[in-house]
């Protein structure tokens, strides 16, 4: 509004009429423009009548649809709150033409040279009206302070007044705790259960590769959602990003603990202390030595006497020789029976420490997920708000 001595004349000279509506293009008006508009015409405004008072007040409230620039922090999203700033004012005209004052909220104030004069500067700090906002499904409005600003330019002897709006506007979480987070946090639950599948089931690493890919997708979602800036990484991506190197080294562990499983003494053998071959090839040429000796004849004895030595002898012999080679199969027996059970208790340790690698990475990485969930994305200003 502005006063415009032109037009004021006595509505008893003229059938009591106290408005009129005219044309905008037929009386003066200021030519407002927004600073940092992004709009193609720039002034986005939509051309109505001005209300003249035969006071000389006129009225004129262009309705328009503004789209301008604002700089967007994306380092909390989604629990981010932004402030666009909307600077109006006179494009051509300075103060000692076109003077913007903020509308005084206090009634007291009647005339315009009290409300310039007002101690408590009710023109210079305002706020936008918001009673008539419709609420959005993405951004809650929460307040539009405004403040006046004049400006002095070595090129003018006026300076030049404006007024800017703060717009803070926060965003409304539901849809991505409930599209993006939930799932996420639910797919890092089931990473942990990759840990508990046994090695022999021969899904471990499938199924932690899955879950990786699916991270994979919504990660991508993420990447849609988000205005593609370099300024700061959001809260959301680092907890994807998280989740993702902890899916990654569960996949990795995995893979450690199947090895671990599948060893045994052929692959990766232990040193066998308690080998039992010592003497293994003694026994067979002594008793060999032992029969020959024996058998070998008197010079002293007769022929008979010598008959029966040599046949007990001989008898003895064999029947030693029978009882060595019986004696070396049990030692190969024993031998192999004694290196299957040291196989198999090689095998048995490697499985147990798969299960104790298993175990622990169970531990850790639950450990791991919950203090990087409460502490990324509780670490919010606004994690609380609707």
């Amino acid at each position: 509004t502005w006063v415009d001595y032109h037009f004021k004349w006595d509505p008893a000279e003229y059938g009591q009429v106290t408005k009129i509506n005219i044309d905008p293009k037929r009386v003066w008006k200021p030519d407002i423009l927004l600073y940092n508009s992004a709009d193609e015409k720039f002034d986005a405004t939509y051309p109505t009548n001005v209300v003249i008072d035969h006071t000389g007040l006129m009225t004129y409230v262009p309705p328009g649809m503004f789209r301008s620039t604002c700089k967007i922090d994306i380092t909390w999203f989604p629990f981010d709150t932004q402030v666009c700033k909307l600077k109006f004012g006179s494009w051509t005209y300075d103060g000692g033409t076109v003077d913007l004052r903020f509308k005084c909220n206090n009634e007291s104030l009647v005339t315009i040279e009290q409300r310039l004069n007002d101690p408590l500067n009710c023109s210079v700090n305002g706020a936008g009206d918001i009673s008539t906002y419709i609420p959005s499904g993405e951004w809650n409005l929460e307040e539009i302070p405004g403040i006046r600003h004049s400006n002095l330019y070595d090129c003018c002897t006026y300076p030049f007044i404006d007024l800017e709006f703060f717009m803070k506007i926060r965003r409304r979480k539901l849809y991505y705790i409930f599209n993006l987070i939930a799932p996420c946090s639910f797919l890092a639950c089931l990473a942990l259960l990759s840990f508990i599948i046994p090695p022999d089931a021969g899904e471990k690493v499938s199924f932690g590769v899955t879950i990786l890919l699916s991270l994979t997708v919504f990660l991508m979602m993420v990447a849609e959602a988000m205005p593609p800036t370099s300024d700061a990484v959001p809260v959301i991506g680092m907890y994807f990003a998280c989740t993702m190197i902890m899916c990654s080294l569960s996949v990795v562990f995995t893979v450690i603990v199947l090895n671990y499983h599948h060893r045994d003494a052929e692959s990766h053998p232990v040193p066998n202390w308690d080998d039992i071959r010592g003497g293994g090839g003694v026994g067979p040429p002594t008793y060999f030595q032992n029969c020959i000796g024996a058998s070998a004849p008197s010079p002293s004895s007769n022929g008979h006497h010598q008959q029966q030595q040599q046949h007990a002898a001989t008898h003895q012999c064999s029947t030693r020789g029978d009882l060595a080679a019986v004696l070396n199969e049990l030692r190969i027996i024993t031998k192999k029976i004694s290196d299957d059970i040291a196989d198999n208790e090689i095998s048995s340790e490697w499985k147990f420490a798969a299960r104790v690698v298993d175990r622990l990475c169970l531990i850790m990485f639950s450990c791991f997920t919950i203090v990087s969930t409460c502490a990324i994305l509780f670490s919010a200003p606004d994690v609380f708000k609707g």
